[in-house]
């Protein structure tokens, strides 16, 4: 019979007596008046938080284990949710409220051109769904006596008044400034002041020598296509400095090119006869442009109204063919590449939940099957007065200090780990500058998804005290999961089906992409960058000097080469029945050895060999754009600027090659001869030299004046292809390291709750045993047992595949790859995680001798 101190010890702190641990099993009652309610509630948290630890202390490998497993699921969450902040939520720093600044241009599929400068001048008083609209221009400039080159900004009168870019030091422009016979002026960009002028705070009111660059000569463009501006009458003039630029704003994206630093900002409309000497070209010409949306309208809004207004059949502005007017949020060059980076940030992100949530699972698991030392604790406590909030609390605590430990360890890892992230390929065309981990909007929904993190952790043991499961286990003779078990191993399935639907996908392919016959020839071909001979004597001389390299086999004149973005603008030919139907055409050039070099396959007629032939060749895609079918050889091309008004012979048709990315919808395409071609051509050369050595060989050919030009850089075609699909590489790799983890994640997770239900049911199968059960029974039901309480996350898991891999073939891969195999995998494989995580369980419990049990008994 116990004595008087054992039950009194119940109440108190000394328990280790009955269950081997620190824990108090009931609440200490202190009945002072010098405690107030909130010191009250704080006593108890700290000790709370002090039982936690010296419970997680009991097992230090255990517990140590679970922290490092949580934090490598919290630092992927936390390094791509800083990632996507940075690039789809944070506001540009560098302006007030940006917000509400979009984009708006030209969409051709491959990138954003501007739009007409007379459109935008308009577009603040007739547009309801904008406040403001600015156009902006880069150019190169020469600045000071000693000429140096810079970019300079030229932006128009709604710049800084609708936009509202940040000002260090003095102050923007005014509408003023903007009128043609208004004084130079001039914004410093916050760098330039630095390196120039050192900071110096009088820098307001002085004058900069600024001159025209006549080597870089902008290219303007009446009413659609560039033509060469007219030489200024004024080469230079004396801008006076009017303001600094926020250290935040370095420059912004341009309609020709990408922006790097903006050295100086001038008004547009004061400096367009000094930079390009045709005051009248401005209203048609091509300009980057930003607008301030109106409050309560999205950029979906803006582009609604957009193509209602300037696209619409009563238009009179003519755009570039097939573009389409849009808008997007935040400054973006190519909107294409801009949503495809938000794209896969989404689906990465998502992917680190997926796997965080799937650790909190196998948290949840080590909570309540840590040792069946905690159940009897438990159980003794509620026995004895303890309440179940009481030991909900405590549980809560735990998980809670759990959190805690792995959030700090986590954030460690995700500095670490982000930075490598950033340089993986598919970030490539990302402007990371200013980036930041240390952002409130990250840390605010950082702090969200830990709080339902911790909650996800603790649900299960909580969920046990308070449907009386812990303190009924300590009676416990059968090996049923409970429902927070069956809860946990389930969302581990689930997460396990959906990220492997993704890691089958992405492999499939990867493989499609590397396996695959590209239907050109790469080996041992390098293309040298730099624009190709203008005339059939130039083009002779750089074949023979560069054909005289030791190495080299042959020399081959063409464009596109393959594995490079076309940067031609296309041609529109109507269609031959129906004259009001276009088509888009885009041009190259070949020679009969381009042809043969790249082993594009002919599918009727013959290549000429003639250098100054007048047919073409049209790919199989254009042929039946054109004529529904692909035997056209003999028929006339429409007639075009490009080759005559009259129409060209067509002499062969090639088969369709991609000549961008590997599963890129390929373009109508026409290669016209050299001696017809409209633009430069590229140079192809097939050497048994790498290319490094041909590069090393074409500069001492050009050092010795053998070779007329600079080869700027020589690339094989094989590197140029791998570069091609370095972004689903790294997207696959990632996305199948991340797989691996979460399935050797779930893999222990169900192991160890198939092992932990095994060891607390031993008696249920001693007795099974004594019954006259074999040991084949024994394991089948543990199997079974398995399976039942993994079923809903079975279903969810091969739910989850069909939607990821859905999802996927619309933006990330294929419509190779098929949907029912895919999924049909996931389930197998899940069905085989299920099998080797309760095979070692199942041949133990198969082992259980019933003596020794029923005599403990």
């Amino acid at each position: 019979m116990a004595s008087a101190e054992d039950i009194s010890n119940l109440g108190g702190l000394h328990t280790a007596k009955y269950c081997n641990t620190p824990y108090p099993l009931v609440e200490p009652v202190s009945y002072g008046f010098g405690n107030a309610p909130e010191l009250s509630q704080l006593n108890r948290l700290l000790t709370d938080c002090r039982f936690a630890v010296r419970v997680y202390l009991r097992t230090p490998g255990a517990s140590s284990t679970a922290i490092v497993v949580l934090a490598v699921g919290l630092a992927f969450v936390v390094a791509f949710l800083s990632l996507y902040v940075h690039l789809a939520l944070r506001p540009h720093p560098g302006f007030l409220q940006s917000g509400r600044i979009a984009t708006i241009g030209q969409n051709i599929g491959t990138s954003l051109l501007g739009i007409p400068y007379e459109i935008v001048e308009t577009l603040s008083d007739d547009m309801a769904t904008i406040d403001a609209a600015a156009a902006a221009v880069t150019l190169p400039a020469r600045v000071g006596r000693d000429s140096e080159e810079i970019l300079t900004g030229m932006v128009s009168a709604e710049f800084f008044d609708g936009l509202r870019p940040r000002i260090e030091l003095g102050r923007g422009f005014g509408i003023a400034d903007h009128a043609p016979d208004a004084e130079p002026v001039v914004v410093l960009s916050y760098r330039y002041w630095q390196s120039e002028f050192g900071g110096d705070p009088n820098i307001l009111g002085r004058f900069i020598d600024v001159a025209r660059d006549a080597s870089g000569a902008y290219l303007q463009a009446p009413g659609r296509f560039p033509t060469l501006a007219a030489t200024p009458d004024q080469d230079s003039a004396q801008f006076k400095v009017v303001g600094v630029m926020s250290r935040n704003l370095r420059g912004i994206p341009s309609a020709l090119f990408a922006s790097p630093e903006t050295a100086l900002w001038i008004p547009m409309e004061r400096a367009w006869p000094l930079f390009v000497g045709v005051p009248e070209s401005l209203p048609g010409t091509i300009v980057s442009t930003f607008v301030r949306r109106s409050p309560g309208n999205s950029a979906t809004a803006v582009t609604s109204e957009l193509l209602a207004r300037f696209q619409g059949p009563d238009s009179a502005v003519t755009f570039f063919p097939g573009a389409r007017l849009e808008a997007i949020d935040g400054f973006v060059r190519d909107i294409t590449r801009a949503r495809e980076l938000k794209r896969q940030l989404q689906m990465f992100l998502a992917g680190s939940v997926l796997l965080a949530l799937v650790t909190a699972a196998n948290v949840s698991l080590f909570l309540i099957s840590r040792a069946s030392g905690r159940r009897r604790e438990l159980g003794i406590r509620m026995s004895v007065g303890a309440t179940i909030n009481r030991l909900a609390r405590q549980l809560a605590t735990e998980a809670g200090l759990l959190i805690a430990f792995s959030t700090a360890l986590g954030l460690l890892m995700s500095v670490w780990i982000a930075p490598h992230f950033r340089s993986l390929a598919l970030f490539q065309d990302a402007d990371w500058r200013d980036f930041t981990m240390l952002d409130w909007r990250v840390l605010v929904i950082a702090a969200v998804f830990l709080l339902v993190l911790a909650l996800t952790v603790s649900l299960a043991p909580i969920l046990g005290v308070m449907q009386g499961e812990i303190a009924s286990q300590s009676r416990q003779v059968t090996a049923r999961a409970s429902a927070s078990q069956r809860l946990a191993v389930s969302v581990q399935v689930a997460g396990v089906g959906a990220a492997g639907a993704a890691a089958i996908s992405f492999a499939w392919y990867l493989g499609i992409q590397v396996f695959s016959n590209p239907g050109y020839e790469i080996s041992e071909l390098s293309l040298i960058d730099g624009s190709g001979p203008d005339n059939a004597v130039e083009l002779e001389r750089r074949r023979e000097a560069i054909g005289g390299i030791p190495g080299v086999e042959s020399v081959a004149f063409g464009y596109p080469v393959p594995g490079m973005e076309m940067t031609r603008l296309p041609t529109l030919l109507p269609h031959p029945s129906d004259p009001l139907n276009v088509v888009e055409v885009y041009t190259g050039s070949f020679e009969r050895r381009f042809i043969d070099m790249l082993n594009l396959k002919v599918l009727s007629g013959r290549v000429p060999d003639d250098e100054l032939s007048t047919v073409v060749l049209v790919n199989r895609t254009l042929a039946l754009s054109l004529w529904g079918h692909d035997d056209v050889v003999g028929e006339r091309l429409p007639g075009s600027s490009r080759w005559g008004r009259e129409g060209v012979e067509i002499a062969a048709v090639l088969e369709d090659v991609s000549f961008e990315h590997p599963l890129a919808v390929v373009k109508p395409l026409v290669f016209l001869p050299l001696n017809m071609r409209s633009g430069s051509t590229l140079t192809l050369v097939d050497a048994h030299l790498t290319a490094a050595a041909l590069s090393e060989a074409l500069a001492q050919l050009a050092d010795s004046g053998d070779l007329e030009f600079q080869a700027t850089n020589v690339r094989s075609l094989a590197a140029i292809r791998n570069n091609l699909i370095a972004s689903d590489r790294a997207r696959g790799i990632l996305t199948i390291a991340t797989t691996v983890l979460i399935i050797a994640l779930a893999t222990f997770g169900c192991y160890g709750t198939q092992r932990y239900l095994v060891s607390v049911g031993r008696r249920e199968f001693a007795i099974r045993s004594a019954l006259g059960a074999d040991p084949g029974s024994i394991g089948r039901l543990v199997l079974w047992r398995s399976f039942q309480a993994s079923m809903p996350g079975l279903v969810t898991g091969g739910l989850l595949a069909i939607i990821v891999v859905a999802w996927l073939r619309d933006r990330f891969v294929s419509r190779d790859v098929s949907l029912v195999l895919v999924t049909t995998s996931v389930v197998v494989g899940l069905v085989l995680l299920l099998l080797g995580a309760s095979l070692a369980p199942a041949l133990e419990a198969r082992r259980t001798q019933p003596a020794p049990l029923l005599r403990e008994d």
